[in-house]
C-alpha cells in the first residue's frame, strides 16, 4: 500500500441533564473531518504474468456528524436500567482497499468509510454493600460494513457488504470476605453480513472480525498485610461457523480467516509483596499449569505458516526499588 498522510480534526459537544433526581439524559454530537492524501502508486501483482497497475493519487475527504444519546433510570441500587445509541465512523481498512484497487484513479475506488449505528440496552446493580453486577445486550448495523477474506497472493481483501453484529456482556465483582475479592465477565457476540444481491443477513463474518465467546474469572486475596495473590482464569469457547472445502490435493481445508476455533482454558498467577515503603517483590506465572494449546489467532487464520502453539509456563520475577 502507498504511504498515506492523514489529517484529522473533530469538534464535539456533550451534555448531561438530570430530571426528577433519578432520570439522567446524556446526549452529544461529534463532527469529524478526515483528509487523506494518497500519492501516485502501483498495486502489487498477484500472479507471475500480471502487470503492475498504476494508480493516480489524490485526496480522499470524509466528514460526518455522529450522534449519541443515553437514558438511564436510577431509582434503586438493585436495578438501574439504561438504553443508549451512538454512531461510529471508521476508515480502518483503507490501506487494504487501495492495495486491491482495480481502477486507475483513486477517486474511482470505493473508499467510503464504515458508518455504524450502535444500540445497547442493559442495567447495573449494586447488591448489598459488596457486590456489583452489570448486564447488557447490544447490536450494531452498518449499511456498508467491512470484513476480511483471503484473496489472491495471500493478501487479505476487504468485503464491503451490509453487516450486523449483536451480542451480550455480563460482569460481576464483589468481596465475599474482607480479605478477598472475586469477579468475572462473559462476552459473546456474532456477526453476519448480506452476500451479494441478498436481502437478508445470510453469511457469517470471518473470525478476523468476530471472536469466540470468552469467560474471564479472577480472585484477589490479601491473607496478610502487604501480600497480594491474584489468580486469573480465561476460557475461550469455540467458534465453528464455516465448512472446509477440498484443495487441489483433495484435502479438506478452511479458507483463511474461517478456521475452526477450539476451546482454550488458561490460568495465570501473580503475587506481590511490599517488603517496605521502598521495595516490592513480584512473581508472575503465565499458563500456570503448562497447558499445550494453539492460539485462537492461529486456528482461525488456518494458514500453515502461522499455525503455532501458545507459550508454555512462563515466569516473571521482578524487584521494584523506589528511592
Amino acid at each position: 500500500m502507498p504511504e498515506l498522510k492523514a489529517y484529522n480534526s473533530a469538534a464535539y459537544l456533550q451534555t448531561r441533564t438530570v430530571f426528577y433526581n433519578n432520570l439522567t439524559l446524556k446526549a452529544g454530537v461529534r463532527y469529524d473531518n478526515i483528509s487523506v492524501k494518497v500519492p501516485d502508486y502501483k498495486t502489487i501483482p498477484l500472479k507471475k504474468d500480471q502487470e503492475w497497475l498504476a494508480i493516480q493519487g489524490g485526496n480522499l475527504d470524509y466528514s460526518k456528524a455522529s450522534l449519541n444519546a443515553a437514558l438511564s433510570y436510577n431509582i434503586i441500587n438493585e436495578f438501574n436500567p439504561y438504553v443508549s445509541f451512538s454512531q461510529g465512523l471508521s476508515i480502518y481498512d483503507l490501506g487494504r482497499i487501495l492495495r486491491d484497487a482495480k481502477s486507475d484513479v483513486v477517486s474511482k475506488i470505493e473508499t467510503d468509510p464504515v458508518v455504524t449505528n450502535n444500540y445497547e440496552v442493559g442495567f447495573t446493580s449494586k447488591l448489598g454493600n459488596n457486590w456489583n453486577f452489570r448486564a447488557a445486550y447490544f447490536w450494531s448495523v452498518a449499511k456498508l460494513g467491512s470484513d476480511l477474506q483471503a484473496g489472491e497472493g495471500g493478501f487479505w481483501q476487504v468485503v464491503r457488504n451490509p453487516q450486523r453484529i449483536n451480542g451480550i456482556e455480563l460482569a460481576l465483582d464483589g468481596k465475599p470476605i474482607d480479605w478477598a475479592t472475586v469477579g468475572g465477565s462473559f462476552s459473546s457476540y456474532e456477526g453476519k453480513m448480506k452476500s451479494d444481491n441478498s436481502s437478508s443477513y445470510d453469511t457469517y463474518m470471518s473470525g478476523l472480525s468476530i471472536a469466540a465467546p470468552k469467560l474471564s474469572l479472577f480472585t484477589t486475596i490479601n491473607p496478610i498485610k502487604d501480600l497480594w495473590v491474584n489468580l486469573y482464569y480465561t476460557h475461550t469457547s469455540k467458534r465453528d461457523r464455516f465448512t472446509p472445502t477440498p484443495n487441489k490435493a483433495g484435502v479438506l481445508t478452511y479458507q483463511e480467516g474461517e478456521g475452526k476455533v477450539s476451546p482454550i482454558d488458561l490460568f495465570n498467577l501473580h503475587t506481590s509483596y511490599q517488603y517496605n515503603k521502598n521495595i516490592q517483590l513480584s512473581l508472575g506465572i503465565e499458563n500456570l499449569f503448562n497447558k499445550t494449546y494453539y492460539t485462537s489467532s492461529s486456528m482461525l487464520v488456518a494458514r500453515d505458516a502461522e499455525y503455532a502453539r501458545g507459550n508454555g509456563r512462563y515466569y516473571t520475577l521482578s524487584l521494584i526499588f523506589n528511592y
